[in-house]
């Protein structure tokens, strides 16, 4: 969850277009990238440090609609 100053800081982020695609490329690049180095680690602490590093990245591609979401909700 995010708090209501938060998702307010961060609206102007977001609501720029050219902002928020450039974002999603890199953050889609470096999915990418981690995914890929998950094929050669071998300790499992360090695929479970990966994997979480993917599932944030992947929350990172839904700041925009968590921001909007944030907002609405606090009205």
């Amino acid at each position: 969850m995010m708090n209501k100053e938060i998702a307010k800081a961060l609206l102007p982020i977001v609501n720029d277009n050219f902002t928020m695609e450039t974002f999603d490329k890199y953050v889609v690049y470096r999915i990418y990238v981690l995914r890929a180095s998950l094929e050669t680690l071998a300790d499992i602490n360090e695929i479970r440090k990966v994997q979480g590093a993917i599932q944030e990245l992947k929350r990172m591609v839904s700041l925009r609609d968590e921001v909007l979401q944030e907002l609405k909700d606090a009205k």
